[in-house]
């Protein structure tokens, strides 16, 4: 009983909370949604400009250097991946096949002019 309540009156009904406004009513309609996907009507997101692509698959480790080192002086970033595991836990060279030269993808179409390759699927 609060101090200006009559005896014999019945307690004051606690008030709702406010509906949940703004950021918080977004994030709850979202989890409540059910988390499949397809189905939100939303369009795809776009790649990321951040996102690293595959650029080419040199010859081996030394053509792979060279494209790095003319990506390089052009201010493009890139970096060489072996896939070959062997070849990297032994710390010798992989096979040619194995060599991929990543970029990141805003750059992938001043990569391809300057190093000369064409790009697959109509990408870039």
């Amino acid at each position: 009983m609060s101090m200006m309540q009559q005896p014999g009156e019945p307690e004051p009904s606690v008030a709702p909370p406010p509906p949940a406004r703004g950021a918080f009513e977004r994030l709850r309609r979202w989890i409540g949604r059910g988390r499949t996907h397809g189905d939100s009507g939303r369009p795809p997101r776009l790649p990321s400009p951040d996102a690293l692509v595959l650029l080419c698959r040199p010859q081996g480790e030394p053509e792979a250097e060279l494209f790095r080192g003319i990506l390089a002086d052009n201010d493009i970033r890139s970096m060489v991946k072996n896939r070959d595991a062997v070849a990297v836990d032994g710390g010798g060279w992989g096979a040619p096949w194995k060599y991929e030269l990543w970029v990141l993808r805003r750059d992938l179409r001043r990569a391809r002019e300057i190093v000369g390759v064409e790009g697959a699927d109509g990408e870039g």
